[in-house]
């Protein structure tokens, strides 16, 4: 049986958000700020787990703590507007509500719907050996 390899080529991607339709464009460019958000998003996560935090006062904790969540909503915002045009970055912005933790997500979303493995899914997953021989051990 064939595998029809077509739909491993994703360079546009629809999404509904609360009723209204999106589109993604995945290009280099998309694809190069995504690397970044992730190498950003490593050092970030570094900085927060620096020891030298603990010595800190409670209100420079908070004003730290504040930077970190300034600089991850930064990065996420930076890869939508990248992936779509102004007026869907926008509503996506309105939708997360200022959330960070909303616009983190739906980055890492449109990020994983975009770099999707179909063929992996046509084929049963990545385990699907696994779930097959399961108990013929």
């Amino acid at each position: 049986m064939a595998i029809s390899i077509n739909s491993i080529l994703i360079n546009e991607k629809n999404f509904t958000l609360q009723g209204r339709n999106l589109k993604a464009v995945y290009t280099p460019e998309v694809d190069n700020e995504f690397s970044d958000f992730l190498i950003d998003m490593g050092e970030l996560e570094k900085k927060m787990s620096d020891k030298k935090l603990d010595d800190l006062n409670v209100d420079e904790k908070k004003k730290k703590i504040r930077q970190f969540t300034n600089e991850i909503n930064d990065l996420s915002s930076k890869y939508i507007k990248a992936l779509f045009n102004k007026e869907d970055a926008d509503y996506i912005f309105e939708k997360a509500g200022g959330r960070v933790a909303n616009l983190a997500r739906l980055a890492r979303a449109f990020f994983d719907e975009g770099n999707d493995d179909v063929l992996v899914k046509q084929q049963g997953g990545q385990n699907r050996k696994q779930r097959r021989n399961k108990g013929n051990e």
